[in-house]
């Protein structure tokens, strides 16, 4: 995650997960509140980490935004509703999001998660939505 300075507390449901490999080099989290989202590199291996997020609840799935960082430990990057789009995530719908590690352009095997959130800002009215196709 980032460096406690960097990070700030919010109300709302809120989300993380990390990398498949064996030492959980890349992050990824999510703040219902604002839609804030968050990635970053937690290993000095010499990979970058990629996310990319759809919209399930549209039909078909949308595709809504991604980003690759470059290698480097300590190197996060976020967005958040207020930069506009495709950054405003519709409310009430359900997210999927997945990370994984690249290493000069290729995937690396075994590194990819994938998780799928209610971006629902009230308490208690989050949680995972992976019935939603």
């Amino acid at each position: 995650m980032p460096p406690e300075d960097q990070a700030s507390i919010k109300a709302g449901p809120h989300y993380h997960m990390y990398t498949d490999d064996s030492d959980n080099g890349g992050w990824v989290e999510f703040f219902t509140v604002g839609d804030e989202v968050r990635m970053g590199d937690r290993a000095s291996d010499g990979r970058g980490v990629e996310i990319d997020v759809w919209n399930e609840s549209s039909d078909p799935d949308s595709y809504e935004f991604g980003w690759y960082k470059g290698r480097g430990k300590g190197k996060w990057q976020y967005s958040k509703a207020s930069m506009g789009q495709p950054w405003n995530m519709a409310e009430g719908d359900c997210f999927k999001f997945r990370i994984r590690l690249v290493d000069n352009g290729n995937v690396v095997p075994s590194s990819t998660d994938y998780a799928q959130w209610w971006n629902r800002n009230g308490a208690g009215q989050g949680g995972n939505c992976d019935s939603v196709e």
